[in-house]
């Protein structure tokens, strides 16, 4: 009698590519409940009964957002997009960081959003410092429905922002030129311009005080060089997760399934 050996690694299934397979310098999950809470980082809080005060990094880096003023804090949605719980920011609450991040000259920024108003000057989803015209927007500006991304220059990506439609929204630079991304597609590129700077990071409002009125689901910043494929599996495993990938273009490497590692 013959015996025949079977591997039992060669059935593994891959796992689910995250985030959390590389660097991320900036990382918020609403979905992920045991990271927002309704006060200080002791209670959580329960999606559509809580506001709330903050909201902690998953990069490991402590670049947490809170909000001390009980008028000002989100609120918690429950299963609000794709059935996952989602932070918004409404009209006029907002977040900051407690912790400054580092920009550099060479970053990717991501977000998957839904605007509840495009209406001016509703418009900076992801901000840093204290001034638009010193300290720039950090990578993703929708005025009016243009999606943009400011480093030291305008890179312009069209009317692609929908009211009460989430979208995977991805701002990218090296320093020497910039590219905005939306749904997986390239929109435009630009001028790479200069944001070596260091500063709190807002969620909700802009350095000029300028409020978002959008629905933040998840925000991811990496730091450094990120190649194209590193993007796309951002992009992929954002559109699994939030019910986005039929908003895919046809040729996206995962738009018939979500990355793996």
């Amino acid at each position: 009698m013959s015996l025949i050996y079977i591997n039992p690694y060669s059935f593994a299934a891959s796992a689910p590519w995250t985030p959390a397979d590389i660097t991320t310098a900036f990382w918020l999950d609403a979905s992920d409940n045991a990271t927002v809470f309704s006060d200080a980082g002791t209670t959580q809080a329960i999606a559509g009964t809580s506001t709330v005060q903050q909201w902690n990094d998953k990069s490991g880096n402590g670049r947490n957002v809170s909000q001390s003023t009980s008028g000002s804090r989100p609120n918690y949605l429950s299963a609000n997009i794709n059935g996952k719980n989602v932070i918004d920011t409404g009209a006029s609450n907002w977040m900051q960081s407690t912790a400054t991040h580092n920009i550099g000259t060479t970053s990717v920024g991501a977000a998957v959003i839904k605007p509840n108003t495009l209406s001016f000057p509703n418009r900076d989803y992801i901000t840093g410092g204290t001034s638009n015209s010193t300290n720039h927007i950090l990578y993703l500006n929708a005025s009016a429905s243009r999606l943009e991304l400011y480093s030291g220059a305008v890179v312009n990506g069209g009317t692609v922002l929908v009211a009460g439609i989430s979208s995977i929204i991805i701002g990218r630079t090296n320093g020497l030129s910039s590219s905005v991304r939306h749904n997986g597609t390239l929109l435009a590129t630009g001028d790479g311009g200069s944001q070596n700077w260091t500063v709190n990071l807002n969620i909700g409002k802009s350095p000029g005080g300028a409020h978002t009125n959008s629905i933040y689901a998840e925000v991811v910043i990496l730091a450094g060089a990120s190649d194209v494929s590193t993007i796309e599996k951002l992009e992929g495993y954002l559109a699994w997760k939030w019910g986005l990938e039929g908003s895919l273009p046809a040729g996206h490497p995962y738009k018939s399934a979500a990355p793996t590692t």
